[in-house]
């Protein structure tokens, strides 16, 4: 049992210095840049913040962006510019305030999924949540089988 546990402290520790390299997730479009410009201040403290707090995975995060050519600023560009950040992948559609009507999200899906649905439509059933935590409730009541699946 004690050798199990140290192969999952080492694999949680190996996860996490790959995943504290900074530059590389915050900015995925450096890596591997042909040409590189500027250090970036702002990913030099980021990792800097990661070597203060946890030493090996600080120096795993700047070996990594200095590796991948992360933590260098595209040419031509100065710290600040606006840049694509992954931050820009993960954001949603979202509703103006106060709108939520079936036609809007409708809109949505159709712009984000590239699905055509229809809400109005009889066997569309429809549950309130106030987190997504509650969907597989939700889903498992508004389908019928009154047991939450195993997900």
């Amino acid at each position: 049992m004690p050798t199990r546990r140290i192969i999952t402290t080492g694999l949680a520790a190996g996860a996490a210095s790959l995943l504290s390299s900074c530059g590389t997730i915050v900015y995925p479009d450096r890596v591997n840049q042909k040409t590189r410009g500027k250090l970036d201040p702002i990913v030099i403290i980021l990792d800097g913040v990661g070597l203060f707090f946890f030493i090996i995975p600080g120096v795993v995060a700047f070996a990594v962006d200095f590796t991948t050519g992360a933590i260098y600023l595209p040419p031509g560009k100065e710290a600040g510019d606006k840049e694509r950040t992954i931050f820009d992948d993960l954001s949603m559609h979202t509703l103006p305030s106060g709108k939520l009507t079936p036609r809007n999200i409708e809109h949505v899906v159709n712009q984000a999924a590239g699905v055509c649905i229809d809400l109005a439509r009889d066997e569309v059933q429809v549950a309130q949540l106030n987190h997504l935590d509650q969907f597989w409730v939700a889903h498992a009541r508004l389908s019928g089988n009154g047991m939450l699946a195993a997900h």
